[in-house]
């Protein structure tokens, strides 16, 4: 919002002002700016005064009033406004909306403590296969800590990597945005274990990533492999009794022919 140097609301009221106030321009432009409750009057002429020295506001957290006479907390970051003569014809503000910002912050913890605590591995990766990020159970279930594995990269946990598997997903990714696929992993002591992994490409602010899901299914290859086995000792007690049954038919028929 612009705001002239006795407080009136001066050429500048944008729509985000309007949601976040209840004003609509029309209603404010050229007149006293009607977020400021009489008992704050005093503090917002003493911020008028610090604009009329040329100083600025940056990020001072004040109480005010919407439209519908609810309260709002918001920041303020405020500079000076000058003509060609270089005089102080008011300020040009913007306002944070602290609600907003402390519901963000707040999004934002919950977001980072959810991937920390993820029961799988996640990694963020960037294009050279090397580690960004790396959560809490991608580094208990190799054995490495946080600072270690942040000097690593896929070379480093994955026996059958190679630069050329690694740019045929970054490709497959970038096009397909998503895939899943079986690997092996390598802990910290040398064991290996098998992976389902979940990556997808993502770009964000100008850069590029794969962020993949790890998932431990040494569990789920055990178990495949038990009802394999059952499955195969299935058929083959089958088999046994087919060939058993056959044997006794080969057996029995020659006997019990009807004499005459």
């Amino acid at each position: 919002m612009g705001l002239d140097p006795d407080g009136n609301v001066h050429s500048v009221w944008n729509r985000e002002a309007e949601r976040m106030l209840g004003w609509s321009a029309q209603e404010v432009m050229g007149r006293p700016l009607p977020t400021v409750p009489a008992e704050n009057q005093a503090q917002f002429k003493e911020f008028r005064e610090q604009i009329r020295k040329g100083l600025t506001l940056n990020g001072i957290e004040v109480s005010r009033q919407r439209r519908d006479g609810t309260p709002i907390h918001y920041s303020i970051y405020a500079a000076p406004l000058y003509d060609s003569d270089a005089n102080i014809t008011g300020n040009i503000a913007v306002l944070m909306d602290m609600e907003e910002r402390r519901q963000m912050e707040h999004d934002l913890r919950l977001t980072q403590f959810s991937v920390d605590h993820a029961a799988d591995g996640v990694y963020w990766i960037s294009p050279d296969a090397h580690f960004i990020f790396v959560n809490e159970a991608a580094c208990m279930t190799l054995g490495y800590s946080r600072s270690e594995m942040m000097t690593m990269g896929i070379p480093d946990i994955d026996p059958q990597f190679s630069m050329n598997i690694w740019s045929m997903v970054w490709k497959k990714t970038k096009e397909k945005q998503a895939f899943v696929f079986e690997a092996v992993n390598r802990r910290k002591d040398g064991t290996t274990f098998p992976v389902e992994v979940c990556i997808n490409h993502i770009q964000f602010e100008g850069r590029e990533y794969s962020c993949a899901f790890v998932r431990d299914i040494s569990q789920k290859k055990q178990a495949e492999a038990v009802l394999q086995f059952e499955r195969a000792q299935l058929r083959k007690k089958n088999e046994d009794l087919a060939r058993s049954n056959a044997e006794l038919d080969n057996f029995i028929l020659p006997i019990s022919y009807p004499m005459i």
